[in-house]
Parts: C-alpha cells; sequence; structure tokens
C-alpha cells in the first residue's frame, strides 16, 4: 500500500510541477492531530492532487466508481487504501468509518459531482452521517480556481460521457474551517439534509471569503454564483 501511496504522490506532485500550478492555503491551517473528515466543494479534478501533496498524512478519498475502472490509475487508487463509491453504498459508508477509528482522514466532496460553476447542489449526507457514527467531527474546507485556469476535457469512459474539469494555470485556493461537530437529537433523514445544509453553507462561505480576497469585493459585489 505504501508503495501505492508514494506513486499517487508523485503522479499528483508531477501534474502540479507540469503546469507550475500554485496552491494557496489559508484559514485554520495546520490542522489539528486525528482522524478527521474533510469535507470540500469540487471545482475540478486536481483538488484531490492538492490535498495529497498539502497534507501530512495520505488521505482516503471517496471516489466515484468508474475511476477504478481505469487501467493502472484505478489499480493505484484500489491499492493505495482510497474508498470506492458504487451502487453498494453502505460498503464504502463502513469502510470509510473503520478508517476514521484508525485514526484516518477521510476526504470527500458532498455535492456528489465536480461543480466549477459554483451552482447550489444538494448535497450528500455521507460526512455527517460518518460524523455522527464514530463521533470524528467536520473540516469544512472551501476550495476556489478561477473560471479562466480551468480547461473542459470530457471523456466517454465506460460508455457515458463524463465532465473533466481540470486546472491547467494560476493558483488553486484553500481555505480551511473549524472542526465542526454535527449534533441531532435523532437519525431522521430530515434532520441529516438540514445539518448537510449547515455544513455546505460553511464550505462555501470559506470559498467566498477566498473570491473576496482575490478580487478585493466587497461580500454584496460577489459573483451571484457564489451566494450558496
Amino acid at each position: 500500500m505504501q508503495i501505492c501511496e508514494n506513486l499517487i504522490k508523485l503522479y499528483a506532485n508531477g501534474y502540479l510541477r507540469l503546469f507550475s500550478l500554485k496552491c494557496n492555503i489559508s484559514g485554520i491551517y495546520p490542522l489539528p492531530k486525528g482522524p478527521k473528515i474533510i469535507a470540500a466543494n469540487h471545482p475540478n479534478a486536481t483538488d484531490s492532487f492538492n490535498l495529497v501533496t498539502t497534507l501530512d498524512e495520505t488521505p482516503r478519498f471517496l471516489m466515484r466508481s468508474n475511476l477504478f475502472s481505469i487501467p493502472i490509475i484505478g489499480w493505484l487508487l484500489n491499492n493505495a487504501g482510497q474508498i470506492e463509491v458504487s451502487a453498494k453504498g453502505k460498503i464504502s459508508f463502513e469502510y470509510a468509518c473503520a478508517a476514521l477509528l484508525k485514526g484516518q482522514i477521510i476526504v470527500l466532496y458532498p455535492e456528489g459531482k465536480l461543480n466549477p460553476e459554483y451552482e447550489k447542489l444538494k448535497a450528500k449526507s455521507g460526512a455527517v452521517r460518518m460524523s455522527l457514527a464514530t463521533g470524528v467531527p467536520i473540516t469544512p474546507l472551501g476550495i476556489y480556481v478561477q473560471h479562466e485556469n480551468i480547461i473542459d476535457m470530457r471523456r466517454v469512459l465506460n460508455g457515458t460521457i463524463s465532465k473533466g474539469c481540470w486546472q491547467v494555470s494560476g493558483s488553486c485556493f484553500l481555505r480551511f474551517g473549524r472542526p465542526w461537530m454535527p449534533k441531532a437529537s435523532g437519525t431522521s433523514l430530515k434532520e441529516i439534509h438540514k445539518l448537510s445544509r449547515i455544513l455546505m453553507n460553511q464550505i462555501y462561505s470559506l470559498v467566498n471569503k477566498n473570491h473576496k480576497e482575490l478580487t478585493c469585493e466587497s461580500p454584496t459585489s460577489l459573483n451571484p454564483i457564489l451566494q450558496w
């Protein structure tokens, strides 16, 4: 597993250096020690590269199942301990919870897909449910990359068109928020989804701060798509 982890880090570092990409980190960083769930928005595919090269410990990502079918890449992901999210979502949830209880870091994107336009998407509830099940706090992360630094490379994978947005220039802005422990009086879906919306509001508040600092604009003049 360690060899595969090192190869993934080498690949991520190689891509970032090839395009001279920079990573600007702010907020509550360095992160507190111990297990954690990092929940972030997902403007482009290279977000994960920045996290792999930034975090002290190798994180475990919850990743779409079609990525594991890519030759060589899929083998590396599987043997590096990355977690496949498939139709059997319960299994990936259990794997993630087990990793957290071992003291590891889980990274997931509650929006469930790439969102370079920063649209308001319904969040999936996995991060909140994992936190409630394990007692591990969630670290919200706001990621911002300017549109002109991203290219859209759509590809056909397993017979379906897959959206592939990749950063090829400029900087990626990562802003980490304070660890958050959701509190629920029960396990109703309504309450879980409400907590997931609260989490997304935290994430996009961090995205807005990145945008504001970059453009030196007031909060009222931000692009409407960032008013999550």
